[in-house]
Parts: C-alpha cells; sequence; structure tokens
C-alpha cells in the first residue's frame, strides 16, 4: 500500500492530508519498527489495529527540509538546506488485514514531544 500526503506549514501550525491511495502487489522487507531516535521535524507514523495497538511504527525525515549538494566554483560540494513551506511524501507499507488507522506525529525537538498531524482510516481510501 503506498499512501501519498502533502504537508504545508501554516501560521498556526502544520496541515497534512491523505491525497492518494494506491494499493500495489508485492511484499515489503520486514522491518516493523525503526531503530534510533528521529530528529526534529521528523515524522512518526504509526498502524494501529482496531483495537488501537500498534502494529507497525517507523519515522522518515523531516519531508519540509530538502538537503542538497551541489559543487562550488573549485569543485568542492557543499551541502545547502532549504526550508520548504510545503511538500508531498509517501509512505509504503505493507497491507495488513489488521490496520485500520494511521496516525502521524511530527517530533518538535524538545525531548521526545511531538505534535499530531493526522489520523486517518485505512478503510475509508480503498
Amino acid at each position: 500500500m503506498i499512501l501519498q500526503y502533502t504537508i504545508s506549514k501554516k501560521d498556526n501550525g502544520y496541515h497534512v492530508r491523505l491525497t492518494d491511495r494506491t494499493d500495489a502487489k508485492g511484499k515489503l522487507k520486514e522491518k516493523l519498527f525503526t531503530a534510533g531516535e528521529p530528529e526534529p521535524g521528523d515524522l512518526e507514523y504509526r498502524v494501529l489495529d482496531g483495537y488501537d495497538r500498534v502494529i507497525s511504527r517507523s519515522f522518515i525525515p523531516d519531508p519540509l527540509r530538502r538537503t542538497y549538494e551541489s559543487p562550488d566554483a573549485a569543485g568542492n560540494l557543499f551541502r545547502k538546506e532549504i526550508l520548504l513551506d510545503s511538500s508531498a511524501f509517501f509512505l509504503r507499507l505493507q497491507a495488513d488485514p489488521r490496520a485500520m488507522t494511521i496516525i502521524i506525529d511530527r517530533y518538535t525537538g524538545a525531548g521526545k514531544d511531538k505534535i499530531h498531524l493526522a489520523t486517518n482510516d485505512l478503510h475509508q481510501y480503498q
């Protein structure tokens, strides 16, 4: 299953919207939980079953932060970071008949604090 989202930075926070869902055949690698700690701005998504138990959980890098590498006049590579006002991102999930809901949160950088961005009923978009 591939879920396409848009994220926009607004004056009062962030707006995340599910824009498309594609059910594709195939199998993803067996990785239910991502190791490591998220960075500020990274998104965490959790897939829940009908009893609100976590089936899978992972992080994606901040979709509003893009890093580009370019050569300077001397030919040396340098990195440039750009903060976007809006962007699209995709979540690739293994289809699971138990999956009912996906929750997306954004890490704020204040410890492990995060803000809620979206909750989607996965069966609503079939």
